[in-house]
């Protein structure tokens, strides 16, 4: 990872704050998370990418993206959320022609692109969580290699990392995401381009691809 592009406290905070709104688009937002998101959520980054438009100039630009899709709906943003709402079970939950974009790596790894659920990406998961003490928890029960696990798996070794000055779990960061978990969110990201017909969650995927690039790089 090269963390030199990293190396202040407000591009770390940055970053880690994309990975929170990353988390909660996909962990699913009732409408009035969605609301509070459209309304505030985006806006309480402003410090942090407006003041950076170095090397993280193309992140910006895609959160940016995001702004625009939600200001876009500013005249009836209930209207925006209830569609969002909806569109979150017919992508990712139920859906009578089946699931067309689920939201776990087993079913976008070669091998396993027939949906199946708890495969090894699932397994791989789950002793990266125990390695490191993490428990999932919820009334879920969402596999652990659910995007929203991954994630926070992410949140931790990254902030853990530049906090304890850990080069180990920065390193660790670095090679999860580059060899598990971007190939799978770039696939994610193009089936969400599309089917979704909100695009809350096309455009979060181009948020999240972006950021895992830096991650990776």
């Amino acid at each position: 990872m090269n963390d030199s592009m990293f190396s202040d406290e407000t591009s770390r905070l940055f970053l880690l704050c994309t990975i929170e709104l990353s988390t909660a688009v996909f962990r699913g937002l009732a409408d009035t998370d969605c609301l509070a998101l459209c309304e505030d959520g985006l806006a309480d980054l402003h410090p942090l990418y407006k003041a950076d438009k170095g090397n993280l100039a193309e992140l910006c630009e895609k959160i940016a993206e995001l702004e625009q899709l939600c200001d876009s709906h500013a005249e009836d943003r209930s209207g925006f959320c209830q569609l969002c709402s909806t569109e979150y079970v017919r992508l990712f939950v139920s859906n009578r022609e089946g699931v067309p974009v689920p939201l776990y790596a087993s079913c976008h790894t070669a091998g396993h692109r027939d949906h199946q659920v708890m495969a090894a990406p699932a397994l791989a998961m789950q002793q990266r969580l125990n390695a490191v003490g993490l428990k999932t928890s919820g009334e879920s029960n969402e596999p652990p290699d659910h995007i929203s696990i991954q994630l926070e798996y992410l949140y931790y070794l990254l902030s853990t990392g530049w906090r304890d000055h850990d080069e180990i779990a920065l390193e660790n960061a670095a090679d999860f995401v580059r060899n598990d978990m971007l190939p799978w969110v770039e696939e994610l990201k193009a089936k969400l381009e599309s089917h979704d017909r909100c695009g809350l969650y096309a455009g979060t995927a181009g948020v999240l691809t972006t950021l895992l690039k830096y991650v990776a790089a």
